[in-house]
């Protein structure tokens, strides 16, 4: 990095990318929160308020094709076909305390957006849910809106989404405690 001063980011997603990540790549980084959604984040990056930030690819795509942001790590275990060559989290090498938080904090992205029942819903309406949001991620129509609008989908199952939702419930307690200092900060 070009700037003398530590490294600063913001809050919502970015908040909790910063507040496990920096100390997991030792990072020696400020938190700056309060910037209303990805447009206004995207504009403190290219202005230089910021010197880092994260995001969705399709969020911050369109500023990296202009070359007002560069990619320097996909928070994910599989390079994004956007950019090959940006490392992901999976491939620095992390070991020890900080390889099981970099896993606990992918566990948490792969949940990406997920909708949620509360408990006690009946069986019967739980697999009807289910089998909705199945049908709708095949959907030839809402395909090509999905697609027109420059987003994807990446369906997940429920069963899957459960075992998802159980591994980050058994993240290890400093990846924890991680999560409660970036709820309580932002």
């Amino acid at each position: 990095m070009a700037s003398t001063s530590p490294a600063r980011a913001f809050g919502a997603a970015d908040n909790l990318d910063a507040t496990v990540l920096y100390p997991v790549l030792g990072i020696d980084g400020r938190i700056v929160s309060g910037f209303e959604g990805s447009e206004e984040t995207g504009m403190a990056i290219t202005a230089g308020d910021v010197e880092l930030g994260s995001g969705t690819v399709s969020s911050r795509l369109s500023g990296i094709e202009a070359g007002d942001f560069r990619p320097l790590l996909v928070i994910g275990d599989k390079p994004d076909d956007n950019m090959p060559d940006v490392p992901t989290l999976t491939e620095l090498g992390l070991t020890g305390e900080n390889k099981e938080l970099a896993a606990a904090h992918l566990d948490l992205q792969n949940m990406g957006r997920m909708v949620w029942a509360p408990p006690g819903v009946p069986a019967d309406t739980l697999a009807a849910l289910q089998d909705a949001f199945a049908a709708a991620s095949k959907n030839k129509d809402f395909l090509a809106k999905i697609e027109k609008a420059d987003e994807a989908v990446d369906f997940t199952p429920g069963d899957e989404a459960k075992q998802v939702a159980s591994e980050v419930l058994d993240a290890p307690e400093r990846y924890k405690a991680l999560l409660r200092q970036a709820f309580e900060a932002g």
